[in-house]
This record gives C-alpha cells, sequence and structure tokens, in this order.
C-alpha cells in the first residue's frame, strides 16, 4: 500500500463499490492530484459500472520481470467474485511443508473445491527469469573467455614488441640506463594498448549495452560501478601482462642483448 487502505470485510455486496488502483494508473490519469476518493467507470458495455479508489498500491509485473507494469486495478472479492482465483498465503516456517494443510484447510471450508496447483514464490520467480539466467549466463562465460584471451594476447603482442627491441634495450643498458627506466620504458608502451583498448571498450559498451537492457535487473546499461570495477580489472590484468615481458626486458644482461 502506497496510499489509503486495503480492502475491508464491509466492502461487501451490500457496501460502496470501492477499488484500488496500483501507481501506474494513478500517474496516468492524475499525475497532479491524488486519486483516493476519485471514481472510475470500468463498464465495458451498457450501463457505467462506477467504483471509487479507496487505495494506491505498487505496480506488479504480472506477465514477468521483463515486462513492463501496466495499468491495474483491484475489486473486492466480496463484491465481484471471479470463477477462479489465485490464493497468496504466508507462512512463518518452511513453505514446503505448508501444502498438506493448507489442502486441508480449504477442503473442511468446501470438501468439492478443487485446488489445481501450489508452488512455491520462489520457485514462480525463478522460473519466470530462466531464461534471462540462462542468457546471462552464457554471456559471462563468454566475457570470461574474451578475458582470457584479451590478456594472453596482450601479454604475446608485448612479449613480441620486447624482443623486437632487445638491441635497443641492450644499447640502452650499456650506455647506463638504469633498469627503472627500462622497465618503465616498455611497460609505457604496453599500457597505452591496455588504455587505448579501453577507451574502445568504453565506446563499444555504452553503445552495446543499451541492446541488453531488457536483460538487466536492478543495474542500468551503463552502470558507473559495473564500468569502473570491470576497467579496473583490464587494468590489473594488463598492467600483469605488461610487467613480466618488460621485467624480463628489463634485467636481460646488456652483452646477450647486444649479441642477440
Amino acid at each position: 500500500m502506497l496510499a489509503g487502505r486495503a480492502f475491508l470485510a464491509s466492502d461487501d455486496a451490500n457496501g460502496l463499490p470501492v477499488t484500488i488502483i496500483n501507481q501506474s494508473l494513478a500517474r496516468r490519469f492524475w499525475p497532479a492530484e491524488s486519486p483516493l476518493g476519485k471514481r472510475i467507470d470500468i463498464g465495458e458495455t451498457g450501463a457505467p459500472i462506477w467504483l471509487t479508489v479507496v487505495g494506491i498500491v505498487g505496480d506488479v509485473h504480472h506477465a514477468g520481470l521483463d515486462d513492463a507494469a501496466e495499468d491495474a486495478f483491484y475489486v473486492p472479492f466480496l463484491q465481484y467474485g471471479g470463477v477462479a482465483m489465485n490464493l497468496f498465503v504466508r507462512t512463518t516456517g518452511e513453505p514446503i511443508l505448508l501444502p498438506p494443510a493448507l489442502r486441508k484447510a480449504v477442503h473442511e471450508i468446501d470438501p468439492e473445491q478443487s485446488i489445481s496447483d501450489i508452488s512455491m514464490m520462489e520457485q514462480i520467480r525463478s522460473d519466470s527469469i530462466a531464461p534471462m539466467r540462462l542468457t546471462a549466463t552464457l554471456l559471462s562465460l563468454l566475457g570470461l573467455l574474451a578475458f582470457a584471451i584479451t590478456v594472453a594476447g596482450l601479454n604475446g603482442v608485448i612479449a613480441y614488441s620486447t624482443t623486437e627491441q632487445t638491441q635497443e634495450i641492450g644499447i640502452r643498458a650499456a650506455l647506463g640506463a638504469r633498469r627503472t627506466v627500462l622497465l618503465h620504458l616498455v611497460m609505457r608502451q604496453g599500457m597505452a594498448l591496455v588504455l587505448l583498448g579501453l577507451a574502445l571498450g568504453w565506446a563499444g559498451a555504452l553503445g552495446g549495452g543499451k541492446l541488453l537492457a531488457s536483460r538487466l535487473f536492478g543495474v542500468e546499461p551503463s552502470d558507473p560501478v559495473t564500468f569502473l570495477l570491470a576497467s579496473l580489472a583490464l587494468l590489473v590484468c594488463g598492467g600483469a601482462a605488461c610487467f613480466f615481458p618488460a621485467r624480463r626486458a628489463a634485467f636481460t644482461d646488456p652483452m646477450v642483448a647486444l649479441r642477440s
């Protein structure tokens, strides 16, 4: 409940026809005022059927978490009883132990009342997001594979570049260049490639993230925390991929480097 009241026992066939609307419907028809006390007509044909709004509730994604919430209104069962209904039962114990007791309670009231299905809310939620979870798992595995290939490729590129510069490094060392300077030289070249790749990756992620918006829950396609953590991970791994070839080159004996 966001405003107003819930249904009461007095909201029966003899009471004032009332309804509770969701937030989406309230924003659509009464964006600048309170809908409490207003009336809506739910009659499709013939005479109008007026209901007085007594409460506002949050939006519910009936069809699935990836579907937008639609305008909705709720009516008391005592005023508009249906042929079939869903009953939500909350328990303080283990939910899995509830079905036998629930069936017994219903049959004590009406022995001929059928119960078509009893499911745990967690199972319903899990089933509704199963396709999205599978997609997310596959994308995560592909992302980890791409990450590993990137680190291995960067390591190979830096190692090859360092090998090509072996004589230059040897000359610099023979002329008195300190090993820390040589290490910084090779690291700078490697990290320039890492930073360039990150810049291109950010541009691609910002554009491609919009395509995955319907598969994301609780996070935006351009979530800054996610981008920051991914960038830090790439920087750390890229730095490690650059460091070891750079260290090997910087600590190579100058005479060996000059003869290579």
